[in-house]
């Protein structure tokens, strides 16, 4: 076992964080007998907000057990608002059934295209966006240059009357 990868009954897996996403790979075996633990484990590095990779290509033997891991991790994800993207074998691609049509999940061939796509991802939706923050940084330009253009004035201030001594509060003086 590598340092920093953790042992789960015939599994190991790492946990890289990068830039676009966390990228969970898993070596072994995948069965019923660990597919509970490995959920657990993967489970860890959902984290808010990062997309996730789960690469499985590694993955020696993959029991119809370990479609449950696929799944659990979806809903997770899916509750937690992240997107995530399996890395699978052919063998893997074959049990699940994959038609381009009717992928269950996101499936890629390699970690690097998963990557890929998810910064092709970004670059769409941030062309989408550009609009319209565009269109909101000129007019806010605008309304800027029109205020910047005002000739400035002091501020008024009215300030209250001084008070006495003797009539503040409202106390009259008393005199002995």
């Amino acid at each position: 076992m590598t340092k920093g990868t953790l042992d789960c009954s015939g599994a190991q897996i790492r946990a890289h964080c990068r830039h676009l996403a966390t990228v969970v790979t898993i070596r072994g075996v995948i069965d019923a007998l660990n597919v509970d633990r490995i959920s657990e484990c993967v489970r860890r590095f959902i984290l808010g907000g990062n997309p996730l990779v789960l690469d499985i290509s590694g993955v020696s033997h993959f029991a119809p057990a370990g479609i449950s891991l696929l799944y659990m991790l979806d809903e997770n994800c899916r509750a937690a608002g992240v997107e995530w993207t399996l890395v699978a074998n052919p063998a893997v691609i074959e049990l699940l059934g994959d038609d381009d049509d009717e992928a269950m999940f996101t499936i890629t061939r390699s970690v690097h295209e998963a990557l890929r796509n998810l910064a092709d991802a970004i670059v769409s939706r941030r062309q989408l966006v550009l609009p319209l923050i565009g269109k909101t940084a000129y007019h806010v330009a605008a309304r800027g240059a029109a205020w910047s253009s005002r000739p400035r004035q002091a501020p008024r201030r009215s300030l209250p009357a001084p008070e006495s001594a003797a009539t503040a509060g409202g106390h009259k003086p008393t005199t002995r």
